[in-house]
C-alpha cells in the first residue's frame, strides 16, 4: 500500500479538480484483487490531510491554504470541545457545531468569516474523517495483543493510546494475536475473541493444581485446554500442541521436559514462536556439505594460510565468524578482516538459505544458543576455529599512521587462523601487562592491534559517533540451573577492538555496493523527532548547562556532545544511566534496501557484513559482495524485490529476538532478586542524580532509591537528617520490581560508620 499511497499523493498535489474512485481506477491501473488496497490508501491520505472526500465519493487535493482545518477534538476541563492547531492557534467547537463528532474524533472543520483573533477562531465540524475508537467505553475493537517482557505487562495500542489488559482479562489470548477488545470503564481492555493466532504453536505444562491435574501454557495466563490424545503424562511433562482460534488443542510432540533452565528457555523459545529445529531438506544438504577444500577451489582464491591470524571472541563463543590479521611496513598499517564464507556453503534459494531467513538471526538467551544455521556449519564448517583451513572473504584495508584509510580491496581467500583467543586474556595483555604463555608469540602484534583500534576510535568520535555506555549481566548457575551469582560485563580494550575492525569492514564494504547500486540490506538508522528531542529536554530538565541547546539534533555531533558532557568524570554506572535516559529518546536501528544513513554512527550508509554465521542480513550482503568478486552483474532486478521483504522480515524477527532475550535475562534477575526481597543487604552508593540514588550491593544486584523532590543539592542528598554522598557504604533493604518497570527499588536503612584507623604512637 505504501508505494501506492506515495503515487497518489504524489498524483493529487498536481491534479485539483475532483475525481471519483472509477477514475482512479483506471488512471492507476488497479485490478479487482487490489480495490480494497486502493479504499486503504484513499483513507490514510485523508488521514494525513493530504484529501477529502465528499458524500459523493468524489476526492479533492487540500493545499495548506484550505478553507478546512484538520484536528482532533479534545474537551477542556470545563467541558468545552476544541481543536489545538499548535503555535496557540486554538479553534473552538460549540457544542451546536459538532454535527455528530465527539471527544478524540479527528474531523475537518470550517472556520467563521471575520473572527478577529487570529489565535482563539471559532469552527464547524464539516467531515468525520475518523472516529475516535476509546471515547465509548463499551465500544468494540480490533487490536493486536502485545507484552512488555521486561515490564511484564500486556497491553493494545489504539490510535497511539496504550490500553493495558488485565492478566484476568487476556480470555486465552497469546502476545502477537489478533484480537476483538471491550475497553471497559475504567480504561482497560478485555479480550472478547481471539480473530487470528499470531501463532499457533503453543507450550504447556502438565501439573497438579488443587489436586487436579491439568495442562497450562508457560507463555500467557492459564486456562484449560480439551487435549484429545491417546498419549499418556506424568507430572512436568511438556507438550507443543497446535491452539486454534476456538482453543481447539492438537497434539504435535513431546518436549524436553527435564528441570534444567535451558530446558525451559527452549520451551519459552518455541511458545514464542521460534523454531530451533531445521527442515529435513537442510539435513539433508547439511549432510552433502563438507570442510575438505577442493584443488580448484583453492587456485580461485589469495592463499593466506602463511599470514598470522587468529580470533577474538567471548570465552563461550563457538560460532568463529571473523578473524584478523595485522601486518605494519612502509609506516603504514595492513589490516585484513576474514569473515567466514557462509555462502559458499549456503546457496541463494536453497533450503538451508530458506532456514536461515526464516530465523534471520541467532538468539543467545541467557547461556542458550538457538542458532540461524545447522551446528553442522555455525559451530564446524565454517566457523574459523584454529589449525584448521577454511574458506573466507578477506578485507585487506591499508592505513596511513593517523588511522586515515588509503587503500582497501575485498577477495575470495583461504585462512588458517593459529589461535584462538578470549576477550578476557586479551584485555589481560592490554590493560594489566599479564600475558598467559600461549599469547606470547602474539603480544606485539595485539598491541599493534590496540593501537590502531585507538586511533579508529579517535576517528568515530571526531565524525560524531554515539557511544553509549552498557553493562550487561552474566549468570551463573549451579549444576541444578539455579543462579549462583550475577556479574557486571564491562567491555575493555579487546571488545572495542574487534568492534572498530568490524565497523570500518562493515562501512567499506557497502560502500562498494552503494557505489555499484546493488541490492543489499541497509542498516539504516535515523535521528530522533521532534517529539523525541521534546522528551530527552524534559528528562534531562535538571541539566540544563549541557541540554539547553537542544533543538533539532541533526548533527549527531549535537546529542554526542551532550552524552559526553553527561557523562564526563562519571562511574560507569551513573554513565550507564544517562545512557539509558538517551536512548530510550532514540529510534532503532533497522535493516532497509534503500540507504538511509546512520544516525548514531554518523555515517552516510552502512550495512553488516562481519557477521554471516549468526545474521541473515550480513549472508544477503555477502551474496552481492560476491558478484563483485566475480563480475556478474546479470539478473540483479530480481534480488530488489526479495531483497525488500526478507529485510522486513529480518527487522521483525530482530526485534522478537531481542525481545525474547530481554525476557529471560529479565525472567533470572526476577528470580535471583526473590531470594533477598525484605532483606538487609550491604551496598554502595553508585552515583546521585536529581531523582535517585543508584545504588550496587555486594551482591551485585543494581538498582535505586527514588528520591523526594528537591532533595538534592547537586553533590549531597538528606534522607532522614543523614547525609548522604557517592561512594558511601549503606544498609538497604530490597523493595523489588518497580511496576510496569525492570528497575530494582531499595529503601535506604542507614549509612554504615568507616572506623579510621589510629596512627601508631
Amino acid at each position: 500500500m505504501d508505494s501506492l499511497k506515495i503515487s497518489l499523493s504524489k498524483f493529487f498535489e498536481t491534479y485539483t479538480s475532483k475525481i471519483n474512485i472509477k477514475k482512479l481506477v483506471s488512471m492507476f491501473k488497479i485490478q479487482p484483487e487490489n480495490y480494497n488496497i486502493l479504499i486503504d490508501a484513499l483513507y490514510e491520505l485523508e488521514k494525513d490531510g493530504k484529501i477529502i472526500g465528499d458524500n459523493d465519493g468524489n476526492y479533492t487535493h487540500i493545499s495548506k491554504e484550505y478553507y478546512l482545518k484538520e484536528g482532533i477534538i479534545q474537551k477542556s476541563s470545563k467541558n468545552k470541545f476544541y481543536i489545538n492547531l499548535g503555535s496557540g492557534v486554538i479553534i473552538n467547537i460549540p457544542n451546536k457545531n459538532l454535527n455528530g463528532a465527539k471527544e478524540n474524533d479527528l474531523v475537518f472543520v470550517s472556520l467563521k468569516k471575520g473572527e478577529k483573533h487570529i489565535k482563539q477562531q471559532i469552527g464547524t465540524v464539516v467531515r468525520i474523517v475518523e472516529t475516535s475508537t476509546i471515547q465509548d467505553i463499551q465500544s468494540f475493537n480490533k487490536a493486536v495483543v502485545k507484552k512488555d517482557y521486561t515490564r511484564n505487562y500486556y497491553y493494545i495500542r489504539i490510535n497511539d493510546n496504550v490500553i493495558y489488559i488485565p492478566d484476568k482479562e487476556l480470555n486465552k489470548a497469546y502476545p502477537g494475536d489478533l484480537v476483538t477488545v471491550q475497553i471497559t470503564d475504567n480504561k482497560m481492555a478485555k479480550v472478547v475473541d481471539i480473530i487470528k493466532r499470531n501463532n499457533n504453536e503453543h507450550v504447556f505444562e502438565y501439573k497438579e493444581i488443587n489436586g487436579e491435574k491439568r495442562f497450562t501454557p508457560i507463555g500467557t495466563t492459564h486456562f484449560d485446554i480439551d487435549l484429545k490424545t491417546n498419549e499418556t503424562f506424568e507430572i512436568g511433562d511438556r507438550i507443543l500442541v497446535d491452539l486454534d482460534s476456538d482453543n481447539k488443542a492438537t497434539f504435535i510432540k513431546r518436549m524436553d521436559n527435564s528441570e534444567g533452565l535451558n530446558s525451559y528457555i527452549k520451551a519459552l523459545f518455541c511458545d514464542s514462536g521460534f523454531n530451533y529445529e531445521f527442515s529435513e531438506k537442510s539435513k539433508k544438504e547439511v549432510e552433502n556439505i563438507t570442510g575438505i577444500i577442493s584443488k580448484e577451489e583453492e587456485l580461485r582464491r589469495v592463499d593466506l594460510r602463511d599470514l598470522e591470524t587468529f580470533t577474538i571472541d567471548g570465552c563461550r563463543a563457538k560460532d568463529l565468524d571473523d578473524a584478523v590479521s595485522l601486518e605494519f611496513k612502509d609506516n603504514k598499517y595492513y589490516l585484513y578482516v576474514h569473515i567466514a564464507d557462509v555462502t559458499h556453503y549456503v546457496k541463494y534459494g536453497s533450503a538451508l538459505f530458506k532456514d536461515a531467513c526464516l530465523k534471520s538471526t541467532s538468539v543467545y538467551p541467557a547461556n542458550t544458543v538457538f542458532a540461524m544455521l545447522p551446528k553442522e556449519l555455525s559451530n564446524g564448517v565454517c566457523s574459523l576455529n584454529p589449525n584448521e583451513d577454511k574458506l573466507t572473504k578477506t578485507c585487506k584495508i591499508e592505513f596511513d599512521l593517523e588511522g586515515n584509510v588509503l587503500d582497501f580491496q575485498v577477495f575470495n581467500s583461504i585462512i588458517n587462523s593459529n589461535k584462538r583467543m578470549t576477550y578476557g586474556k586479551v584485555n589481560d595483555i592490554l590493560t594489566k601487562n599479564i600475558v598467559d604463555e600461549e599469547y606470547i608469540p602474539y603480544e606485539n602484534t595485539l598491541k599493534m592491534m590496540n593501537t590502531l583500534s585507538n586511533l579508529l576510535q579517535q576517528k568515530k568520535i571526531d565524525r560524531g559517533f554515539i557511544l553509549f555506555d552498557s553493562v550487561s549481566k552474566e549468570f551463573e548457575f549451579d549444576k541444578h540451573g539455579e543462579i549462583e551469582s550475577i556479574s557486571d560485563y564491562h567491555r575493555g580494550p579487546a571488545e572495542y577492538l574487534i568492534e572498530n575492525f568490524m565497523l570500518i569492514t562493515n562501512e567499506l564494504v557497502t560502500s562498494l555496493a552503494y557505489c555499484y547500486q546493488l541490492p543489499f540490506a541497509f542498516r539504516n538508522h535515523e535521528g530522533p523527532t521532534i517529539d523525541q528531542i521534546s522528551k530527552l529536554r524534559s528528562n534531562l530538565k535538571e541539566y540544563k548547562k549541557f541540554v539547553n541547546t537542544i533543538r533539532n539534533i541533526t548533527n549527531p555531533k549535537m546529542l554526542q556532545k551532550i552524552l559526553l558532557n553527561l557523562c564526563k568524570d562519571k562511574e560507569t554506572s551513573e554513565a550507564t544511566y544517562f545512557s539509558k535516559i538517551v536512548l530510550r529518546c532514540m529510534n532503532r536501528a533497522f535493516y532497509e534496501s534503500n540507504n538511509r544513513g546512520h544516525y548514531a554512527l554518523a555515517l552516510d550508509y552502512y550495512g553488516t557484513f562481519t557477521s554471516p554465521i549468526r545474521r541473515f542480513p550480513d549472508l544477503l550482503n555477502h551474496l552481492m559482495i560476491e558478484k563483485i568478486i566475480t563480475g556478474d552483474m546479470e539478473d540483479l532486478e530480481k534480488y530488489r524485490e526479495e531483497y525488500k521483504n526478507m529485510c522486513v522480515h529480518c527487522n521483525e524477527m530482530q526485534i522478537a529476538s531481542e525481545k525474547f532475550e530481554l525476557h529471560i535475562e529479565d525472567m533470572l534477575m526476577r528470580k535471583y532478586i526473590s531470594k533477598f526481597i525484605g532483606e538487609e543487604l550491604d551496598a554502595k552508593i553508585e552515583f546521585i542524580s536529581h531523582h535517585v540514588i543508584g545504588i550496587k550491593t555486594t551482591n551485585n544486584i543494581c538498582g535505586y532509591i527514588e528520591l523526594p523532590k528537591n532533595s538534592f543539592d547537586g553533590h549531597k542528598v538528606i534522607i532522614n537528617e543523614t547525609i548522604y554522598e557517592v561512594g558511601d557504604k549503606v544498609k538497604v533493604t530490597l523493595d523489588g520490581m518497580k511496576p510496569n518497570s525492570d528497575e530494582i527499588l531499595f529503601t535506604i536503612k542507614e549509612k554504615v560508620k568507616v572506623l579510621s584507623k589510629r596512627k601508631k604512637v
